[in-house]
């Protein structure tokens, strides 16, 4: 994210985002704006309206009028009654303009929460879609740090920006119908007014670009500790078993001390820009005080609600300042965040082409290459296979082969650079579709922070519970029966709970639950003892002519039983075959596997 260096890029990369900010506001709520809009007028005017009752108020208690308070309809009017009954009449009318006034604004500050916070959940809601709706190549080379850096703090700080700029607008409504009352009491001396606080406003004009310049430095100081507050919690255990604690707080110290001299920074240059505009203030407030009683002469009513007013407007520009650079400070966040939702939008994954595929002969690929974007080689070249139905195909072969990326196509998470996977003869095309018939199991099994239960349906909700014991006991995964609430014992946070084997165990049945067509198992047996991978071997025996299997693995126990075992170097096929003909072949993965066991 580059910082503007210019006064001209300054400005223009503050305006685009508060420009775009302001049309994706009206246009996620017309009816909100235009309610919110009316209200913030409408107090406005009320507040006003007060302001005009002052005047003749002060005349009849006893300051003089003059010329300039006793013109007017109004005063007029009041002039035709008696003294008593006018100061009652304005007394009632103050009191009623109070009430509706704070009825109003309450209903102002309500309706602009919700709409503030409405959009922001809006916002958010649009993300976590994208992510989810990105294509799985996308998401696999993006930090989640940078994921929920978006969802979470930039998210956060427009949330701040949407109340400065709400807060900005109040006042500025508040400012203009104090103005309009000041013009009506003194043209002179209100035009005077407006003049010196722009000149004000211009003077501070810098600080904007620095406080919009500041907030791109924030944000990218934010996304480097959220990243490191990320890692450090994915790592917790190779930390505390590397005895590097007090290496990991260094680098999180360094991280805070940037974001809080950011911070400071701004503060600073705010309370800077602040004191200069209440000095500037005070000095013009006195200033037009002695125009106005000495120069002009306008009648003492009239000049105490002018000070009045004048003692109101010249903070109201200090505030007007000081929330505009608070919406400059946020407005990178802004951009930032839609970066990463264009970013989803680009890498959403096509879907609803063929929802009605199915699979009951095979699955084929054919002449197939895959290549990372990052990447500057193929990972898989020229793959060729057959995954009937209802059988069993293992691939082996070294780490970094390209067996998990092959299983990411067949399960169609990915899509081939080149070639075709064919389902039944048609080519795969949909694969949002080809997942409903395809189960995953990989080697770290997620579980979430519930019961076992709910982890089970969280893939299937409708299973009765006859169900969930029937494919726990084809996972093997009977001990649920021990647990102390059975299925509903709670796991603790990725099932902190459970043994590895446990999870891995509890991962497959949910896998089971969605009653697959093809279930892919990536290492699923890595974290089982030999007990515990005998049961889930038998349990794949079971499963075999029921749906179509995948399994990869390292452990020739694992694998033997498959109808077809490949054996993938290098991101090619190099032997296929079963375990018996691969075994009598001579030499090979495969038996270089089998003679390791044995040696």
């Amino acid at each position: 994210m580059s910082i503007p260096t210019s006064a001209e890029e300054a400005q223009e990369s503050h305006r685009r985002p508060l420009i775009a900010l302001l049309r994706e506001i009206r246009d996620f709520g017309r009816r909100r704006v235009m309610v919110v809009s009316v209200l913030m007028l409408t107090v406005a005017i009320l507040e006003g309206s007060g302001l005009m009752l002052l005047a003749p108020m002060l005349s009849l208690v006893g300051v003089a009028p003059g010329p300039a308070a006793t013109a007017g309809p109004l005063q007029a009017m009041l002039g035709s009654l008696d003294r008593s009954l006018a100061l009652t009449c304005i007394l009632l009318a103050y009191l009623a303009l109070i009430v509706l006034y704070s009825g109003l604004s309450w209903w102002r500050d309500v309706a602009s929460t919700e709409l503030q916070q409405g959009f922001v959940d809006h916002l958010r809601l649009q993300l976590y879609r994208g992510i989810g709706e990105a294509e799985w190549s996308f998401l696999a080379r993006t930090h989640s740090a940078e994921l929920s850096h978006a969802l979470n703090v930039d998210l956060g700080r427009i949330s701040v920006g949407l109340t400065s700029l709400l807060q900005l607008l109040t006042t500025a409504a508040m400012a203009v119908a104090y103005l309009v009352i000041a013009f009506s009491l003194s043209v002179p001396l209100t035009a005077m007014t407006l003049g010196i606080g722009c000149a004000l406003l211009l003077l501070l004009r810098r600080n904007h670009r620095n406080a919009h310049a500041g907030g791109y430095r924030l944000t990218a100081v934010m996304q480097r500790m959220h990243g490191e507050v990320s890692e450090f919690l994915a790592g917790l255990k190779l930390v505390k078993s590397s005895n590097v604690e007090r290496e990991t707080l260094r680098r999180y110290e360094g991280r805070l001390q940037a974001a809080r001299r950011e911070a400071v920074d701004f503060t600073r240059k705010q309370a800077i820009s602040r004191s200069l505009l209440r000095i500037g203030g005070a000095m013009a407030l006195a200033a037009l005080t002695y125009v106005a009683l000495v120069v002009i002469l306008i009648p003492p009513a009239s000049m105490l609600v002018l000070v009045f007013i004048f003692s109101r407007l010249i903070p109201m520009f200090s505030a007007m300042q000081q929330t505009y650079e608070r919406l400059l400070y946020s407005l990178p966040a802004y951009t930032s965040f839609v970066g990463m939702r264009q970013a989803c939008a680009a890498a959403v994954e096509p879907s609803g082409i063929d929802p009605a595929m199915s699979f009951t002969s095979e699955l084929r690929l054919e002449n197939l290459h895959y290549r990372a974007a990052s990447g500057e080689g193929d990972i898989l070249q020229a793959i060729t296979l057959v995954l009937p139905f209802r059988h069993t195909v293992a691939l082996v072969g070294p780490s970094g082969a390209g067996k998990s990326t092959l299983a990411d196509i067949i399960g169609g998470l990915l899509a081939p650079t080149s070639g075709k996977v064919l389902v039944d003869g048609r080519e795969l095309i949909d694969r949002r579709a080809w997942r409903s018939q395809v189960a995953y199991v990989s080697q770290d099994s997620f579980l979430l922070n519930a019961s076992v239960r709910e982890n089970l349906l969280w893939t299937h909700p409708g299973a009765t519970e006859p169900q969930l014991w029937t494919v726990l006991e084809q996972a093997a995964a009977g001990f649920v029966r021990d647990l102390p609430q059975g299925l509903d014992t709670v796991l603790g946070e990725r099932g902190v709970r459970l043994s590895g084997g446990e999870r891995q165990r509890l991962a497959i049945a949910r896998a089971l639950l969605r009653q697959p067509r093809l279930l892919i198992l990536d290492e699923a047996t890595s974290a089982l003892d030999r007990d515990n991978e005998q049961r889930i071997q038998d349990s794949i025996a079971r499963l075999h002519g029921q749906l179509s299997i995948l399994v990869i693995a390292h452990r020739i126990g694992t694998v033997r039983d498959a109808d077809c075992i490949h054996v993938l170097e290098g991101g090619r096929i190099r032997e296929s075959g079963s375990f018996e003909q691969m075994m009598a072949n001579g030499p090979g993965y495969l038996a270089g596997l089998a003679g390791a066991l044995h040696a």
